[in-house]
């Protein structure tokens, strides 16, 4: 008996996955921005490897209180090629549209240089 191979396209993918459990990729537009009081209730620095969640993924905030939101503190893993790395949500992108990342300038370097300013990367959450 043969068997034909089949493409599963991403979608098909992303469901079977979901099915079983594993987080959800999404691909956007990965920027840089200089980090300071974010809407998570902390004070983060350019070198430290943090980074801006879509207002339409961070909403809504229990309470109105962004400090309380779940994603605050939660980890995401940024790939680009070959090169990856790993930041913590410490804020808000009002900017930003769903899939899109806004992160520091530090741990943008480890995707890409400065220079490029905008990036397409993919990105999950990690535990």
């Amino acid at each position: 008996m043969k068997i034909r191979s089949a493409v599963l396209t991403t979608s098909v993918v992303a469901g079977l996955l979901a099915g079983q459990g594993v987080a959800s990729a999404f691909t956007g537009d990965v920027t840089f921005y200089v980090p300071s009081l974010g809407a998570c209730g902390q004070v983060s620095l350019p070198t430290d490897y943090v980074a801006s969640l879509p207002a339409s993924m961070f909403d809504p905030s229990p309470g109105g209180n962004p400090n309380n939101n779940k994603n605050c503190g939660r980890k995401i893993k940024v790939t680009r090629g070959a090169n990856s790395v790993v930041v913590t949500v410490v804020d808000r992108c009002s900017g930003c549209k769903r899939g899109d990342l806004e992160i520091s300038p530090t741990a943008f370097q480890q995707l890409a240089p400065l220079t490029a300013g905008r990036i397409l990367a993919t990105w999950v959450f990690v535990r």
